[in-house]
């Protein structure tokens, strides 16, 4: 009989791992949408989806950190409805 040491992490770990990435890689993906199909004050949409690509967890950091508030947020017509009695 032959033993082996195996490299690596057990099962359990090995499957908090996969959903830890598998989450990162939604979040990345949302981002990339988000980002593409907002709008911009400034017009620096394609410098934000560059980021986010190329840099990845960085750049999400970067653009939740800072970026996001420069995206215009489209409001409903019936949200600014304030009642002056």
């Amino acid at each position: 009989m032959e033993y082996t040491l195996h490299a690596g992490i057990s099962g359990s770990a090995q499957a908090l791992v996969y959903i830890i990435v598998i989450a990162f890689f939604a979040l990345w993906i949302k981002t990339i949408v988000e980002i593409a199909t907002s709008k911009f004050i400034d017009d620096s949409k394609s410098t934000w989806l560059l980021i986010v690509i190329l840099l990845g967890g960085l750049g999400m950091i970067v653009y939740y950190g800072g970026g996001g508030s420069k995206r215009v947020k489209v409001q409903d017509e019936n949200s600014d409805i304030i009642d002056e009695f």
